[in-house]
């Protein structure tokens, strides 16, 4: 009898304390908080995608919702995105796992870092970028030599026929930035570039598709074994992208501004 009591009353006080941890905080906009610890999982048949659509067309342009250890409050009206990505507090990027895999080092830089490392890295980086061009009439030249070349690529290999667009679309940027940076372009069919950012598509498609689990329980990066991080979320094939494609920055930083190899 004691001991069914002590069991109760233990379950009990991990519903409650449940409850407490998964309750929506104040002044969030509407929206469901969850089931504990798996919060709001799309119904079965819907893609995530279309799971936020209907939750759109029943609570309204802002909503709150919870995947896995993240809350998300999320913004379905253009003229208020922009309005909030004006905001300070929050343009930083969230702490996932994945952005600790795509880099060496945690919390570093810009695109995998958050927090105020984030902050302070972007004021930076946009300070320099401009005294090299960005925003200025200096650019534009940059700009339409890149245009011109992709619209030649395109015209020479596409026409009247299917093409994938994304590698060459990827690379005319690129190389915008590039110019900037290192004073060196590429051409639209240069194989080591195409084969860098077919690398990191790569590690996209494999964050964006059953890595994203890790991103919404990070816990499971500790506990599960390398294997199955292998195999089921292809954590390998990122970290072995990863290390490819910095080879290509320290290959450029140690190369002559024009040197092409």
């Amino acid at each position: 009898m004691i001991n069914m009591f002590i069991e109760i009353s233990l379950l009990l006080l991990l519903l409650a304390i449940l409850a407490i941890y998964s309750k929506k905080p104040k002044r969030m906009p509407p929206g469901s908080f969850g089931w504990p610890i798996v919060g709001e999982l799309p119904p079965s048949g819907l893609s995530p995608t279309e799971h936020l659509m209907n939750l759109r067309r029943k609570l309204g342009k802002i909503f709150t919702t919870k995947w896995g250890s993240h809350r998300i409050v999320v913004v379905t009206d253009y003229n208020l995105i922009k309005k909030a990505f004006n905001h300070p507090d929050i343009q930083g990027r969230p702490a996932f796992v994945s952005f600790d895999t795509l880099c060496h080092f945690r919390n570093i830089g810009i695109i995998n870092s958050h927090g105020s490392v984030w902050a302070e890295n972007r004021r930076f980086m946009l300070r320099h970028l401009r005294d090299l061009g960005m925003g200025k009439t200096a650019l534009e030249g940059s700009i339409q030599q890149e245009a011109e070349m992709l619209v030649d690529h395109l015209d020479k290999t596409c026409v009247g026929k299917p093409a994938v667009m994304d590698l060459f679309l990827n690379c005319a940027v690129f190389n915008v930035i590039w110019q900037m940076l290192a004073s060196k372009r590429y051409d639209a069919d240069h194989e080591e570039m195409l084969r860098h950012i077919s690398l990191l598509q790569e590690n996209f498609n494999a964050i964006q598709g059953t890595f994203f689990l890790i991103d919404l329980f990070p816990w499971l990066a500790k506990i599960l074994p390398k294997i199955i991080m292998n195999k089921v979320f292809k954590a390998d094939v990122i970290i072995k992208n990863r290390d490819k494609i910095q080879l290509l920055f320290k290959v450029v930083q140690f190369c002559p501004p024009n040197h092409q190899y």
